[in-house]
């Protein structure tokens, strides 16, 4: 038999440029995270270039699936050192969504009421005045929207006559940028 010790296995190393492609990122981000302490090399060769295990690998697709969700790289930072709980941080990233879709929803609205009426013709300089009318409506007539199912035909009532309104300040909004006056129809909503 044969008295030479059998080698160990080596774990796997990725240099910086295997890891970039392994997980999908540049050389640069990954440099990034390093920079920002997200990632650190698990060891260095004698040349001084970077090696990664398959720890990094995991790690380098975890902050990639948060940065997908939305995440800042802090958050991320603070999520994976455990000094803030992931629940809070998508709790807190869940708000910003309904929000960031609430603007869109007002967005759409606006867009839809400008085009809806034939009659209503908007044009480029109009486009600021007729805009910004819009926007006093929606914060002069913002509440909350109610959450249960029996309010929703109230929800719904008050959504046509904040519509009227739009339509009635976008009416106003073009006879501003005509010169009239507006105060007949702002007490008109």
């Amino acid at each position: 038999m044969n008295n030479m010790s059998k080698a160990t296995p080596r774990r796997r190393r990725w240099r910086i440029g295997e890891l970039a492609e392994a997980t999908g990122v540049t050389v640069r981000t990954l440099h990034h995270y390093e920079h920002t302490g997200l990632l650190a090399a698990s060891e260095r060769t004698d040349g001084g270039h970077r090696m990664y295990d398959r720890e990094s690998v995991q790690r380098v697709h975890q902050i990639r699936a948060l940065r997908e969700l939305g995440f800042s790289l802090v958050e991320i930072r603070k999520a994976m050192e455990g000094t803030t709980s992931l629940t809070d941080l998508l709790r807190k990233h869940l708000e910003r969504i309904e929000l960031q879709v609430a603007r869109a929803t007002l967005l759409r609205d606006r867009l839809r009421n400008m085009t809806i009426d034939s009659d209503i013709q908007v044009s480029v300089d109009e486009l600021p005045a007729t805009l910004n009318a819009m926007s006093r409506v929606e914060t002069h007539n913002q509440t909350s929207r109610c959450t249960c199912k029996l309010a929703a035909d109230r929800e719904e009532r008050w959504r046509r006559i904040r519509e009227t309104c739009v339509i009635v300040w976008i009416e106003a909004s073009i006879l501003a940028a005509s010169g009239q006056r507006l105060s007949q129809l702002q007490h008109a909503c």
